[in-house]
């Protein structure tokens, strides 16, 4: 990851979308990064699509590298967990869970 620290980049959205959804945690595996998100507001909300998708933008404008949101858990309780990985290493993901290349993951 170049540019920004993810630190930093999680810091500053949290601090411009922190009201709606908050960035709890992250880890890096491999060339994936997987992002733990927890709604402030009212818990029985599940529809933060939009908020998580944003955050994918602003991962890519901050940190130089256009990141793709694969995956979206909904644990329920106003968690989610978002897989995203860089645009360049979207056919590594492809070929990693055996996917057709033109069978979209998100």
């Amino acid at each position: 990851m170049s540019g920004v620290p993810i630190e930093r980049i999680i810091e500053e959205f949290n601090k411009k979308n922190g009201v709606k959804l908050k960035v709890e945690s992250f880890t890096v595996d491999s060339y994936r990064l997987k992002v733990n998100f927890c709604s402030t507001g009212n818990r029985n909300v599940n529809n933060f699509d939009e908020e998580i998708v944003e955050f994918g933008n602003f991962l890519s404008i901050h940190s130089g590298i256009d990141y793709d949101l694969i995956r979206l858990y909904r644990l329920g309780n106003g968690r989610f967990v978002g897989v995203f990985c860089p645009d360049s290493d979207r056919m590594k993901e492809v070929v990693d869970f055996g996917f057709e290349p033109f069978d979209m993951l998100l």
